[in-house]
């Protein structure tokens, strides 16, 4: 998943938003699944890395974890999250 959390994305229709969304998809995964989190603001960053989803509880951990704030460097966060 690679995930906008700059200052744009606080109101709640935004971020929030994402990250409840996001933690819907992955209760619905396989164990076998395997997810990727990066987010970008300012700088990209890898908040969870590749994994299998068995661990579901520490993605969606990381998931709300996530805090918005900063710029917008999407070409960053796409950058990374293809890496």
């Amino acid at each position: 998943f690679v995930v906008d959390v700059s200052g744009s994305m606080s109101p709640a229709n935004r971020l929030p938003l994402v990250k409840a969304t996001l933690e819907r998809l992955v209760a619905r995964l396989e164990p076998t699944d395997r997810v990727a989190l990066v987010a970008f603001s300012n700088d990209a960053r890898l908040v969870w890395p590749l994994t299998p989803v068995g661990t579901r509880h520490d993605v969606i951990g990381a998931i709300r974890g996530l805090v918005h704030g900063g710029s917008t460097n999407f070409e960053g966060g796409v950058a990374l999250g293809y890496e």
